[in-house]
């Protein structure tokens, strides 16, 4: 009774019921699912775990910050985190992978993450958003496309700092600058900062 108490929300204690955390772990069933039966890697489903847990608690704890810090939280604990937690369960079942092309890949899971929590509401959050990020990171990993860090990080700071810049003076709310940094993160690391400035 006390766990309940201490993770219920309002509309939980209502209904009696953990709606928004047995929402959570049907969508992680569905991606554990999804690894045994079509080839999801496990380090995929790790990686959405963590996004979805750890990166959304110390996003919570950050809120009285604002929005776009909060947001800004979820992708970098998320993406750095995962990627941390990714490579021990990639390590531990024997997968070959490197360690740029699994940030990357854990970073476009956090970027989608953060889009989709500002889209979505309550339940829709719980179930929509792990599933999201899992598959996302599902489609570039099949690509096999590798970014060197030190590019990707450097991108990544660009583009975040464009989309402070451009939600300080109004021209985008926050889901407008996250998925701006996550179209500028893709076109810079599969073309170049030419391309980003042609597409401006």
């Amino acid at each position: 009774m006390y766990v309940f108490m201490l993770v219920a929300t309002t509309a939980d204690r209502k209904s009696e019921v953990l709606v928004k955390p047995l929402a959570l772990t049907l969508s992680l069933t569905a991606l554990c699912i999804f690894s045994v039966v079509s080839g999801l890697p496990l380090y995929i489903v790790s990686v959405a775990l963590i996004i979805v847990t750890l990166a959304e608690v110390l996003a919570v704890l950050f809120e009285s910050f604002g929005g776009f810090t909060s947001s800004l939280i979820f992708v970098l604990s998320g993406g750095f985190l995962g990627f941390l937690v990714g490579m021990a369960t990639a390590t531990f079942t024997n997968v070959s992978t490197s360690a740029d092309f699994l940030l990357f890949v854990a970073m476009i899971g956090a970027l989608v993450g953060a889009l989709l929590r500002t889209i979505l509401r309550d339940i829709e959050e719980n179930v929509v958003v792990p599933l999201g990020i899992g598959l996302a990171m599902w489609l570039f990993a099949g690509l096999s496309y590798s970014v060197p860090v030190v590019r990707l990080l450097l991108t990544l700071l660009f583009m975040i700092f464009l989309g402070y810049t451009l939600g300080r003076v109004k021209l985008a709310d926050i889901s407008g600058v996250i998925s701006g940094i996550l179209m500028g993160l893709l076109i810079v690391s599969f073309t170049d900062f030419r391309w980003f400035v042609l597409l401006q």
